[in-house]
């Protein structure tokens, strides 16, 4: 019964010593997995992105991974307190913003805490953090624990503020653009009303600026924006602001006005920094601008109506003669109003048949026989009646519609052009007017020989009629393009001469075969002496060129007898034919074979311009009765 007893108590020792072994080993596996454990959540928290920190507001413990040394370049406070927000090394136009945010979100104020703030380190170096937490509240503790994590979003800031910049402001000159000067005018506005006081828009706009970019290239364009805009800039106060509109379009707002003295002076500032002389890579540029300028309240009360009676002030000061500044008035809206009218008008003039092309010819001062026609486009609106051309072909070619129209008008010349010479009519060239835009379009050239092919026209029997001011806008690609239609065997006309740069060294290497003397010079041709010299020394210079000389403008006798004396050799004029329609042409033509006919039978030589001028009184009369 011992022996029994002895060898149960052995195998019970036995079985506890086993379970104690078992349970040993366990405890050192769980030690170990444990160990491993935080061997892991250590290392995540060390190669983690953010910053994690929790913070016990009662005791003030605070704990953050090793992230916050590498992010605040500081060591991480093992106790903090609100005031060390004060202390740390927020950006100080931050601090009062962070404080007052989290003191919202601890007392339940705020539904969370999320705050973006500038952090300065020791080096100077200052980088944007977010910081994010959350509150653990229970109901024994009266302060929460506060915990979440900091993250650098200094370059997520950066990229917003591009987007910013980009929204708001000018690349080029670092000017505020429209969007952002309107959303300022309107803030303005709403401020001038409360205060009773004005403030004032002006409107400036560059005189000839596309020929800096014709001539030099949109690099010394854009260097002379840059230029301009640090001049405008110079000139203001703290509380004005400048903006660049499109293009070589300003605006200035001028703010707390009371009257309009600083208006004046700030204008004639601005004309005299922009009517000077720039130097742009060892060239110098020259340039001018015309200045709008509209008032609130007094002008309109609406920034967009603002904004646009300033503009209508700029279009008046550009069309008295540039380089100057007006203030708007009532009328200026009414010019305005017609001018986008007349814009609208013509996008649509020739699929609603309000334009005609208009027929001058051009007379032989010896023969009187009809030796050109010049095609002149003429535009009688249903809306607003006959329009000039010397008001709808700025505004054509301002919008560039004038490229559509230009050449509808070449087309339907160049139609009339074979439908008379196949009636056997003789007349030499019809002439058609290019103006500067349509010169701009490479594909000038294509639309000519497309248009004379599929009309049937020899090149021969055209020509191109070209101003100086538009020839000298890009003199050497207009040169190389005028050489061109030479080698077709287009002729070229210089029209208007005498108005613009005049120059004999550049006629020398313009391919004409014609020029056309100014009308202004006609005018006074018998009462001015020095015009008569004038057109004597064009007409010498011509022949000595080999070029044709046409007089426009011709209305009198006088005129003419004196023109004859210069031996100029052709005349334009109301004296011998108005513009003339379709049906009148044909007429004028076919009467002008049967005189040099008869003339001819009769061995008559001298043209007499009674003859003919008794024709055109005949065909005024029956228009009047029309």
């Amino acid at each position: 019964m011992n022996n029994v007893l002895m060898v149960f108590l052995v195998f019970v020792l036995l079985i506890m010593l086993i379970l104690n072994y078992i349970n040993i080993t366990r405890l050192r596996n769980l030690e170990g997995l444990k160990t491993d454990i935080e061997k892991r959540y250590n290392g995540a928290l060390t190669n983690a992105s953010e910053v994690l920190w929790e913070w016990d507001l009662e005791t003030g413990n605070f704990f953050a991974t090793e992230k916050w040394r590498e992010l605040m370049y500081d060591d991480i406070p093992k106790y903090m307190e609100i005031s060390y927000i004060d202390r740390s090394h927020i950006n100080p136009e931050d601090r009062e913003r962070v404080k007052n945010d989290t003191t919202a979100y601890i007392y339940g104020k705020a539904d969370c805490l999320r705050i973006e703030f500038r952090v300065t380190h020791q080096d100077g170096k200052e980088i944007w953090v977010l910081c994010k937490g959350q509150a653990i509240r229970d109901a024994i503790r009266q302060t929460p624990i506060l915990s979440g994590s900091i993250i650098d979003i200094t370059e997520f800031k950066k990229a917003e503020e591009q987007v910013k910049f980009l929204a708001y402001y000018d690349t080029l000159t670092k000017l505020p653009n429209r969007t952002h000067f309107m959303e300022r005018l309107k803030e303005e506005i709403t401020g001038a009303s409360i205060k009773n006081s004005s403030l004032a828009l002006l409107f400036i706009d560059l005189d000839n600026f596309k020929n800096v970019n014709d001539t030099l290239g949109h690099n010394y364009g854009d260097e002379l924006l840059k230029q301009i805009s640090g001049k405008i800039r110079s000139i203001l106060r703290n509380e004005d602001i400048a903006c660049r509109l499109g293009g070589d379009e300003f605006l200035i707002m001028l703010t707390n006005l009371q009257d309009n003295s600083y208006i004046i002076k700030c204008a004639e500032e601005a004309l005299q920094i922009l009517n000077n002389m720039y130097e742009i890579n060892d060239k110098q540029v020259y340039i001018s601008g015309s200045i709008g300028i509209a008032i609130y309240p007094k002008d309109s009360i609406d920034p967009n109506g603002l904004l646009k009676n300033a503009d209508a002030a700029m279009y008046k000061a550009k069309e008295a003669g540039k380089n100057k500044y007006i203030f708007f008035n009532e009328y200026m809206l009414k010019g305005l109003e017609r001018k986008t009218k007349i814009e609208g008008i013509l996008r649509s003039s020739i699929k609603n048949n309000e334009l005609k092309v208009y027929y001058q010819p051009q007379y032989d001062i010896k023969t009187g026989a009809i030796i050109g026609i010049e095609a002149l486009l003429r535009l009688n609106s249903k809306e607003l009646g006959p329009v000039s051309p010397a008001e709808f072909i700025p505004i054509a070619e301002e919008s560039g519609t004038i490229v559509e129209l230009g050449k509808w008008c070449l087309r339907k010349a160049c139609e009339k052009n074979v439908y008379l010479k196949r009636k056997g009519l003789k007349f030499g060239c019809i002439s058609v007017n290019i103006s500067a835009i349509q010169l701009q379009h490479n594909d000038l050239i294509n639309v000519i020989n497309e248009i004379l092919d599929e009309v049937g026209l020899e090149p021969k029997f055209l020509e191109i009629e070209l101003t100086e001011s538009v020839l000298m806008k890009s003199m050497d690609s207009n040169i190389n393009l005028l050489n061109e239609l030479k080698n077709i065997g287009i002729k070229v006309a210089l029209d208007d001469f005498g108005t613009g740069y005049s120059s004999l060294n550049y006629l020398r290497k313009i391919p004409l075969d014609k020029l056309k003397i100014d009308r202004s010079f006609i005018t006074d041709l018998t009462s001015v002496t020095k015009n008569q010299e004038i057109c004597e020394g064009i007409i010498q210079m011509a022949h000595n060129l080999g070029l044709q000389v046409v007089a426009e403008g011709v209305e009198k006798k006088s005129q003419l007898e004196i023109l004859k004396e210069k031996q100029c050799d052709s005349v334009q004029g109301f004296l011998y034919s108005i513009p003339l329609a379709d049906d009148e042409l044909e007429e004028v033509l076919q009467a002008n074979m049967e005189y040099l006919e008869k003339n001819k039978m009769t061995k008559k030589h001298a043209f007499k311009y009674t003859a003919l001028y008794s024709r055109m009184s005949q065909l005024k009369e029956k228009e009047a009765e029309v």
